[in-house]
């Protein structure tokens, strides 16, 4: 996997992402809203290491592509 700077992601973007993604999940899991809430309230680095557990491509959430 490349290497990805954390500054040019779109953090707000990823984390109301994750919010709606473990929302949709509230039905299947009651559990889930601990993870909405973790969602909420974490540091970058956490929320990025949740976006990475549960297979979000981080480059879609990439503020600019690099130059080649």
């Amino acid at each position: 996997m490349e290497e990805i700077d954390i500054n040019d992601l779109d953090i707000e973007s990823l984390r109301e992402d994750l919010t709606d993604y473990f929302g949709s999940a509230i039905f299947i899991n009651p559990y889930a809203k601990y993870d909405m809430l973790e969602v909420s309230t974490c540091n970058i680095i956490r929320l990025i290491n949740i976006a990475i557990e549960n297979n979000f491509d981080l480059n879609n959430y990439l503020n600019r592509k690099k130059e080649l």
